[in-house]
């Protein structure tokens, strides 16, 4: 379960903050030792192109524990959309191609929705 210092460090991920999220999602997985289970570049955090592998059972407890750890800083509509991976890389690779904006016209269109919300 998230800590109180785990929720204040993380928001929930509305769709609409995913750069922010994700870098603190991503340092907090690095801070619990669990990024390997998840497989993303730690610059970026972009997912690993191949998912890593879950050899030993102490490997498969790591993956659920990060795949919670992740889905507890979900809103609900997202973790509704979320729900289908069986792994912390699939969420994670899941959550990254849905929200990463890459383009300047997304980055645009967020704003313009992050606006419209207040």
């Amino acid at each position: 379960m998230a800590t109180s210092k785990e929720k204040d460090q993380v928001p929930l991920l509305t769709g609409i903050n995913f750069a922010q999220w994700s870098l603190r999602m991503g340092c907090l997985l690095v801070d619990k030792d669990l990024d390997d289970v998840v497989g993303f570049d730690l610059v970026t955090f972009a997912p690993n192109q191949d998912a890593p592998t879950l050899e030993d059972a102490d490997a498969v407890k790591r993956d659920r524990k990060a795949k919670a750890k992740i889905q507890l800083r979900l809103s609900d509509t997202v973790l509704v959309m979320a729900q289908t991976a069986s792994t912390s890389h699939a969420l994670w690779k899941i959550l990254h191609n849905t929200y990463q904006r890459s383009t300047t016209a997304a980055l645009v269109a967020s704003f313009k929705t992050l606006v419209a919300t207040t």
